[in-house]
């Protein structure tokens, strides 16, 4: 605990001034709060132990006990709002935020975090500084956040990559945390493709450049490739407009008609234009609605994929992990 008293004048707290309080925290500007002895050791282990080693100042009259801390007014107000059962502050400054959460392992309080935790969970502030946030998850094993922040770095591809200036905790973000959310989004990507094959294998009526390639394929002894061949060219080229267009937006609605175009522009399809956006419309939306069900994350599937590849490391097989290329089309290199 901090001893310096600055050259603030004494205040109290308007706040923490309990008439039956019987002790004083004294922050670093001199602003008094009137707390309980037993609330703060219930609360806080830290203040248990000063309060039990005594480890703290009395005043003369009346002989009340001090503990003298070197953090600001504003911050002890804020501590102790996730002690006494009074309204908190917004979270909407992620330095304040980082500094409560500090507060909270310093002083071991362990509801601090965990309430940080409850509000953050759905809080926009976290889209604004996905990075930093992760991180701060990282730093003080937030695992709840953790996984809802992940979820916001694949809608954001390259997040945690083209960070401009890192995040003071940037330590904690490893080189498996970036493998892990570029598995999530590559398996995302995947299983959107797989929706858009099986709509042009099962669904889509037929058209001239498909009946052309059955009547070729007859010939044709491989019936699985033949049968890959008999989605509409038009289809397979939307397919891969999409899936190169998520991999940039995993955001993106399948059903946007400038996405069509590019396919009428680049499909050899005869047909391109009336199936693309008449007889296909039904089924484009059928895609969209089906990836939109798509999971952001595979957590299970993660460690299935790392237990695959200790088993081949074990075997003596060689695994080389390439980092993905950020915005700016350069390698990332590791922390």
């Amino acid at each position: 605990m901090s001893s310096t008293a600055s050259n603030h004048p004494e205040k109290s707290s308007s706040a923490f001034r309990f008439p039956d309080a019987d002790l004083i925290i004294r922050s670093n500007d001199n602003v008094n709060f009137r707390v309980h002895k037993s609330i703060m050791r219930l609360s806080s282990s830290v203040l248990h132990d000063t309060l039990t080693l005594g480890d703290l100042t009395t005043l003369s009259t009346p002989s009340t006990p001090i503990v003298d801390v070197s953090e600001p007014s504003n911050l002890i107000d804020a501590m102790l709002r996730y002690i006494y059962p009074l309204p908190r502050h917004p979270l909407e400054d992620l330095r304040h935020i980082r500094r409560l959460l500090e507060l909270g392992d310093k002083y071991d309080i362990q509801n601090i975090a965990t309430a940080i935790e409850d509000l953050l969970l759905g809080n926009t502030i976290t889209e604004l500084y996905p990075t930093q946030f992760f991180a701060l998850t990282k730093k003080f094993q937030l695992t709840r956040l953790r996984a809802f922040v992940e979820t916001i770095l694949v809608k954001k591809p390259f997040a945690l990559l083209d960070e401009p200036q890192g995040p003071d905790e940037i330590d904690h973000i490893t080189a498996e945390d970036i493998r892990r959310v570029e598995f999530y989004r590559r398996r995302r990507i995947s299983s959107a493709r797989q929706h858009f094959d099986l709509e042009g294998r099962t669904g889509l009526p037929m058209c001239e450049c498909r009946t052309r390639q059955i009547i070729v394929d007859d010939y044709d002894d491989y019936q699985s490739e033949a049968e890959r061949r008999k989605i509409c060219q038009a289809w397979r080229t939307l397919t891969k407009i999409c899936c190169e267009a998520l991999d940039k937006d995993p955001t993106l609605d399948v059903t946007a008609k400038s996405l069509r175009e590019l396919a009428v522009e680049n499909s050899s399809c005869q047909d391109a234009r009336k199936n693309l956006f008449h007889a296909y419309d039904v089924y484009v939306q059928h895609a969209q609605d089906q990836i939109k069900r798509i999971p952001w994350t595979f957590p299970l599937a993660y460690a299935e994929h790392q237990k695959l590849i200790r088993c081949r490391t074990n075997d003596g097989a060689s695994i080389k992990f390439r980092f993905p290329r950020n915005s700016s089309g350069g390698r990332f290199k590791p922390y």
